[in-house]
Formats: structure tokens, sequence, C-alpha cells
């Protein structure tokens, strides 16, 4: 090996190296760090592999002499606590029996490393077609998830992937022609947060090859005899990434020969760029930014508690443009990446055209919306333009549950809560006021004489009716809850319970119909109360 080799082979450990540097305070938070490295047989994920054991190697040789390893960048791995390795595998069976063979190919590189192997198996396809998408975001769809799952049931905190420079650069212009906003121009992160279950279940990304070109991982792959699986549809162009890499980058190169390592400047100058305006916006944002105030029932608060992001007044998502009105799309944009909500270009022009009928109408309370954003819920109401957690859809989605009681009488969960119910003989002498004894700190009193049983629990439903503790007519239950500012999400999943014939009872921690009211005649009494399970 001639020393230009040497220099080749130093130099790509050497930014892989200095990598794990820049992040090594943020690996020391961990404490032990568990890498999982995704590695799909190609010539970038198969040197990932080779150079981070390499280093791994080198950095366990060198341990003893500290003042070695702190000289050599590329040995920077010396002093992270690295525990486990995994290796995990994607098989997307899109290319026949080629699949099958770089899922075998994996597995026997990983063995040779010693490490532990994961794959997985997708019919790509059908999951593309099923969900209306294309195969290139099904394909990521399907890999990440999967690797957030594996990592939590297995224990690591850090994903590596073999991004390089040539991928940042096409990811670059991939989104300026798609459309992007200030964050699509920061191309690829080099290092975040996955998914955060609690503080022991986190998981990161790191790309330590980002700032690496492809050329000189083949280069790398070539003197070291890195084998690896060659793709052939990375040279067909039915995708648009492909269509980038073969077609423009090849033009753009007889502009600028050194046209990667310009975009990679770039990159990292918008990068820092992103940062100080993030700063400056969250400041202006923060300042205009509210929540809904505290609604008085405290089942509806846990539940703002859990599900809901944030949120700002529509009037106030006005002012803080400071110049005209076409500057809202920025900070919707703004608001979205404030509470940390990925966001895209349709998702925002739906938003915009509803924004802006209320605004032409200046009755910022008109009318209520709910859109569906990739990873939350927008709603607009009261006047407000709320973000709640996705997951309170998969909720929504059971609200048809149904539950009978007998007079056996337990704690019962529904959906998100937890409903008790009990029976209690009344003394007489203890009512201070029907008012205190019907409903206090959230604990519906019914006169257990007056209800037939089975009770019944279920959700909300559309033309539900009751007569409200204290009131002689009858009031939908819609109107009531509109009238105690209940969410629009919430609505449909708060818990109602019924009598034998369908009349309702009460809504839990909230009110009670009138006609179970306690009275100086009531022997016996039966308590309802409802608060959100804990997950």
């Amino acid at each position: 090996m001639c020393n230009s080799d040497i220099s080749s082979t130093e130099r790509i450990l050497r930014q892989i190296g200095t990598f794990f540097e820049g992040y090594r305070e943020f690996l020391d938070t961990l404490g032990q760090v568990n890498f999982l490295l995704a590695v799909s047989g190609g010539a970038d994920s198969a040197v990932m592999l080779h150079a981070l054991h390499s280093m791994l190697d080198r950095a366990t040789e060198k341990r003893a002499d500290s003042e070695y390893a702190k000289s050599n960048a590329f040995d920077s791995l010396y002093s992270i606590k690295v525990g486990r390795i995994g290796v995990a595998h994607v098989n997307f069976h899109l290319r026949g029996e080629d699949s099958n063979c770089d899922q075998d190919f994996v597995r026997r590189i990983t063995e040779q490393y010693d490490y532990e192997f994961y794959t997985v198996d997708f019919d790509t396809l059908s999951y593309a077609a099923q969900h209306k998408l294309s195969v290139e975001i099904a394909a990521r769809r399907l890999r990440y998830t999967w690797f957030e799952e594996l990592a939590r049931r297995q224990g690591f905190n850090v994903l590596l992937t073999a991004h390089n420079a040539n991928d940042n650069a096409e990811t670059l212009i991939l989104n300026l022609v798609r459309g992007t906003g200030r964050q699509g121009l920061g191309g690829i992160r080099p290092c975040g947060l996955i998914s955060k279950e609690s503080e022991n279940s986190v998981l990161y990304v790191m790309r330590p090859m980002l700032y690496v070109e492809r050329s000189e991982i083949e280069k790398y792959a070539l003197e070291h005899g890195v084998r690896f699986c060659t793709d052939s549809t990375n040279l067909q162009n039915n995708y648009s990434r492909n269509k980038i890499r073969n077609q423009i980058m090849p033009l753009l190169k007889e502009i600028n020969p050194s046209v990667i390592s310009s975009f990679s400047k770039d990159i990292s100058r918008l990068r820092d760029m992103n940062v100080e305006l993030d700063c400056l916006a969250d400041i202006r944002i923060k300042s205009f930014t509210t929540l809904p105030k505290a609604n008085g029932c405290a089942l509806v608060d846990s539940l703002r508690k859990r599900y809901l992001i944030g949120g700002i007044s529509i009037d106030s998502l006005y002012n803080l443009s400071s110049t005209d009105a076409g500057n809202i799309s920025f900070w919707l944009g703004e608001l979205f990446r404030f509470y940390a909500v990925p966001q895209n270009e349709a998702s925002i022009g739906e938003l915009l055209k509803a924004l802006n009928k209320i605004k032409i109408a200046k009755a910022p309370a008109f009318g209520s919306k709910v859109f569906y954003m990739q990873n939350c819920i927008v709603t607009i109401e009261a006047g407000d333009l709320r973000l709640y957690r996705a997951d309170i859809m998969r909720v929504a989605e059971v609200a048809n549950q149904r539950i009978d009681v007998e007079k056996t009488l337990s704690n019962v969960e529904f959906l998100p809560f937890e409903i008790q119910i009990e029976r209690r003989i009344l003394k007489q002498e203890s009512i201070a006021s029907n008012s205190k004894h019907t409903f206090q700190a959230g604990v519906c009193m019914l006169d257990a004489a007056t209800l037939h049983y089975p009770l019944c629990i279920r959700a909300f439903e559309d033309g539900d009716k009751f007569t409200p503790y204290g009131m002689r007519g009858i009031k939908s239950i819609a109107d009531f809850l509109n009238s105690r500012k209940v969410d629009l999400l919430f609505k449909k999943i708060l818990p109602i319970v019924t009598e034998a014939s369908g009349k309702i009872v009460c809504i839990p921690s909230m009110e009670i119909d009138n006609h179970y009211r306690v009275t100086e005649q009531t022997k016996e009494i039966v308590i309802v109360s409802a608060e959100l399970s804990v997950k």
C-alpha cells in the first residue's frame, strides 16, 4: 500500500472520528452507548461497519495509552463507553432473489465481526399500494418504524446510518425541487432524536459518514478488500433520487468538479444559519403562543396535559408577521418547528386557506375544522389553532365501545379513562345542601333508587340530550360541552353513562342529569367519577 493510499484510509477514519469527537459530550450523557447499525449491504454501509469495527479495535489497543489516543481524532471512540453493537438489515423484497442474497450477505459479515444480527422482511409494494405511498416513502416508513421497535425491544440507544456527502447533496436538490422551508435547506441531520418512550428508552440517529464523499468510500472499500452488494436498481432512473444522482449531478460536476464538497460547505452554513434563526424565531413565538385556560373540569384538563402539544390564537398568529399577511405561511411553518411537528407544503396550504377565510370574515370564533398532519392533528376552534398528539385518533377510532355495568360495581376501563362507580348508604344528617352532594370535587352523586340497570358506559353520540342539574329544560350534550369549552377532539371520546332505557344519567366528573339528583328522600347514592388512566 503506497503513502497516498494510507493517506486516503487515514482521511476517512479521521472524518468519522472527528464526527464522534464533536458529539462526545452528548454521547457521554447516554452512559453506555449501544450502537445499532443500519446495514443494507451496499458499499456505504459495508464500509461504515468495517470502519467502526477497525476504530473500536484501535481504541481497545490504544486505551492504555491515553496521550496517544487524545492526539488522534480517529481514535476518539476510546473515551466513549461503547457497550453492544447490533446490525439491522431490512429485506424490502424489491429485487427478487437479489434481495435475499443481500440479506444473507449482511448476515455473514455480521457473524464475522461477532456482532448481534437482526433482520426483517417487508412486502413493500403491497404496503405502498395499501397506504397510497411511493415505494421510496413506503420503504423509509417501514425501515424507521422497525428500527424504533427493534431498538426499544433490544435496548439500543443510537442508530447509525451510512448516509454520505453525496446523499446530502442529492437531498438538498430533491428538497428544492419538491419545495422546502429553511429546515429542508439544511439537508440530512447529522444527529437527532428519533423516539423517546421514557428516560430509559431513547433512540437517537447519528450519521458519522455524512461528510465523507462516495468516491472516498469506494477507495476505502477497494484498499481494504471490503466486500459489498451492488444494487442494480441504482442505475435505473425510476426514482427521483436516482435521476438526480445519475443525470443531474454529472452535469453539475461539469460546471464544478468539487460540487459535492461545495454543497457540503453550503449545507453546513445553512444549518448554522438555521440554529441562529431558530433562536430568534423561538423568542418571538414564545411571546405569542398560548394554551387554553384551565377548563374547570379536571378530566378535560388532564386530557389536555396528555394530548395537547400547543396552540396560538389566530389573531396572534397574524400579529407575528411584522410586514404583511404574506408572511403568515412562514410563521405557520415556524410554529410547527417550534413544537417539533413535521409538516409539508400541502398541509400548510390547506391550513392557510381556512385561516384566511376566518381572517376575511373577521370572526375568529367562526367554524371548527380538523386537519390531519404527518404526526399530529391540528384544529381550528374558538379562535385558536391547536396542535394535538396524533395518538388521540387511535382512541377516537374505538370510541364506539360500549360497556354494560350491573349492580356489582367496580372500576371500569373505558378508552383512556378509568370510570369508578360505587354504591353507598347516605346518612341524611350529613347532607348540607343538595348541590354539594350532587356534584363535588369532580364526583357525580346520583340517587340510586332512580337508576335502572344495567348502566351503560359509552362515548358521546350526535343527538345526545339531557337535563343538566338544576334545569328543567332539555339541552343537547354538544351545546353543553361547547358552553364548558371542551376541546373539539375530546368531545367524541368523553364517557357518557346511561341507564337501561338509554337515557343519559351523567357525564362523569362533569355533570349529572337533574332527574337523578340527590334529594332529602335519598337513601342510597351511586358515586360516579372518571380520571385519565395511567399509561
